[in-house]
Formats: C-alpha cells, structure tokens, sequence
C-alpha cells in the first residue's frame, strides 16, 4: 500500500520530465473561459438530458448537469462528497457521470410493485468507486419522479460526531441528539416543501410536547416539522413521530417514499456518543438513529430503500486489502435486518468512463500540462489510478 501512495505522489514529477512549463497560470477556470470551451465538446461529453428519469444506456459516461436550485433543494445538508463539490465550485456547475448502478437502481424502481413490502438495495464497493455519487444520482432521480424522499447524507455525522448530547426527557435510556436533528428536519423540509404541500398529510394523533405544546391530530404534518426546527430541545421527537407517520402515511397510497442511507453500517457499529458517566451509547439507544433503522424494515409498502455499505474512515488505508461486501460491513445484525436486499456493486471506472473523465478535466480546463493532456499522460495516469475514480480525482488535482 506504501508503494502504491509513493506512486501517486509521483505522478507530477513523472509529468513534468520533458516539459518543464507543465501548468499554465495565465490561464485560470473562470466561467467565462470554461462557457467558451464547453460548446466545442458538450456533445461527445455530455447529455442534454438533465432529468434523471430519462437515463438510459445511451447516455451511460456522459456527464448531465443538475441545475443549481435543485442542488441547493437536494443537497442541503450534505450528499456530494466534499472533495467533489469543491471541485464542483471551481468549474461552475454541478453535474454527475451517468454510470450503470445508478442506471440499474432506476430500471428497478420503474418496475417495482409498490403495494408489495418495501424493496431494499445496498450499495457496495471499494472506496472511491462512486457508492456516494450514485446515491446522489438517485437521490435526484426520486426528487424528479414525486417520491417523498427520506435521506441521510452520511450516518457517522451522528454517531461520530454529535455537536450536543442530552437525555431524552421520555425515555430515560435514550439518547437525544438536538442539533442534529433539527438540521436533518430542516434538511428533510427542503427536499420535500413543495410535495408535503400538495399531498396534505395529517397527523394520525396527538402529541405532546411540553405541558404547554401539543401537536393535535389532523395538524398538518409539516407543523410537526416546523415545531421541532423551532423547539430543538423537541428535535429528536419530532423527527421519530414524523419517519413514523410517513410509514402510516405510505399505506394510503398518496405518496412513494425513498429512503436513501449512505454508510449504512454505522448503524452497528461503536459511536462516538457518550452519557454523562462516559460509557458509549449504542446507536440503537439514540433517538433518531433507532427511528431511522426502522425505516430499513420491509414492514411498510409504497417505499423503496436504497443504503449504501462503506470502510469507516479509520480502516481507509487498509481498504484494498479488507472485504468490502455487504455481508462483513453490515455484521450479522445488519446483514439480518437488510436481508433480503438487491446488491448493486461499485467498480472501477470502464475504458468508456476513465476517457470520458479525462476528457472532462480537459475540457475545463482542469488539466493544463501538455503532458498531462497527452495520450502517454493519460496512460500513466490510468495506470498509477487503477481506474478507481477517486485516485483518477486526486491524480489530476496537481496537472
């Protein structure tokens, strides 16, 4: 593994021999220039196509944008790797690569029998290889197709590192997470504003607060939202009662839901999270990570779930040699509750994807050096990659 770093720390330096002014600083990514070289490349590069639906195998490699209100609705609170929307922000616009997962999730989807339990899939692969930028991919795809799309960016924002622990005033072997929960809810309100408004969903019944503060049945729904974004003492509640009218609520038939996970595993695995005596809390004792692991069951119909499976950062350097299957992430627990579930692996980048890649970082301008932008630079950087699609990312970065 150490050799294969000291290759990718090398790839500048192997750029560079032969061509001593690789990286021409006078020519800078602004939109301007970056609008002027688009035209000449958009259509071996891109799709027209930018709603998710309409995807098939003819745009498969090809990048499609997604316009920026919909990205500020999407990924509110997280969604797109950081790394990848840095990257993102310097070219000007957002848009994903449409890559055969994401394809073959929505070719389900369109196909399922909803009135039949909750259909589950996860997600798995090597690090790098896209399980985030697929679920992105879909998240969009439920955005366009009117699912009520239920989504946590990535799971060890909450059992690694919580901003505030408090007792739950209701149970008291519960955990609360506050902060967090009241950025989920308003993350959750964003997504689906403009859905909860025209479906109209009612409260099944009435709960109390405080002394003081009651939701009543046949409130709207959105009030039960909106009480724990202003009451974040309240937050953890709020968001247990209202995952668990959206399964009442999937049953009438008025909506589909999608849930989306990404790095499911953490579910079962050791948090972070620590009560007042210091002993750590298991993820099944805090408040919202337990409401959230019963919308994984398939005791629900009009929903579909999609979770993805990942190394938890701390193994990250090891993640070549470790399994990375479903099975071994999940623990028998896990696996147990998922089960039965469609496996849709990640992989690397095929010929098709790696050329298309590169010729993107090209045509924005991102890859400057002659060498890099040659046919012997891109073989040394396909090489050094091993067409994983993060390191071809980290590789360019410094061309």
């Amino acid at each position: 593994m150490a050799h294969y770093t000291s290759k990718l720390k090398a790839l500048p330096m192997l750029l560079r021999f032969q061509n001593k002014c690789i990286i021409n600083t006078s020519t800078l990514c602004t939109k301007q220039a970056l609008d002027v070289i688009q035209d000449a490349t958009s259509t071996q590069l891109r799709t027209s196509e930018s709603n998710p639906t309409l995807h098939t195998r003819n745009h498969h490699g090809k990048f499609y944008m997604i316009p920026e209100d919909v990205k500020s609705k999407l990924f509110f609170c997280g969604g797109i790797p950081r790394s990848l929307d840095i990257q993102m922000k310097s070219f000007h616009e957002t848009v994903l690569m449409v890559r055969e997962p994401a394809l073959e999730v929505m070719s389900y989807l369109k196909k399922i029998n909803y009135s039949n339990p909750a259909v589950r899939f996860v997600i798995y692969g090597r690090h790098g290889t896209g399980k985030t930028t697929t679920l992105a991919h879909l998240l969009h795809y439920g955005f366009a197709s009117r699912y009520l799309l239920v989504h946590l960016p990535w799971v060890s924002i909450w059992t690694k590192r919580p901003k505030e622990v408090v007792a739950s005033q209701y149970n008291e072997q519960r955990i609360d997470l506050p902060v967090e929960s009241a950025i989920w809810l308003q993350h959750f309100k964003q997504q689906n504003s403009e859905l909860l408004q025209q479906i109209d969903l009612k409260t099944t019944k009435s709960y109390s607060w405080s002394k003081r503060e009651v939701t009543e049945q046949g409130e709207p729904l959105i009030n039960v939202i909106e009480h724990g974004i202003q009451r974040v003492r309240h937050a953890s509640d709020c968001v247990a009662v209202l995952l668990k009218e959206i399964k009442i609520h999937s049953a009438s038939g008025k909506f589909k839901a999608l849930v989306l996970v990404d790095g499911v595993n953490a579910f079962w695995c050791k948090t972070n999270v620590k009560r007042p005596d210091r002993s750590l809390v298991p993820p099944s004792e805090i408040t919202i990570t337990r409401a959230f692991m019963k919308m994984l069951q398939n005791d629900w119909n009009n929903a579909a779930v999609i979770a993805s499976v990942d190394v938890l950062p701390a193994n990250r350097d090891y993640t070549m040699l470790d399994p990375y299957t479903p099975r071994v992430l999940l623990g028998k627990e896990g696996f147990e509750l998922l089960d039965p579930f469609i496996p849709i692996e990640t992989e690397q980048y095929t010929e098709k994807e790696i050329d298309s890649q590169l010729d993107y970082y090209c045509d924005r301008l991102w890859i400057q050096s002659e060498r890099g932008r040659s046919e012997e630079g891109r073989k040394i950087i396909k090489f050094l990659s091993g067409y994983n699609p993060y390191h071809v990312m980290q590789l360019c970065d410094p061309l």
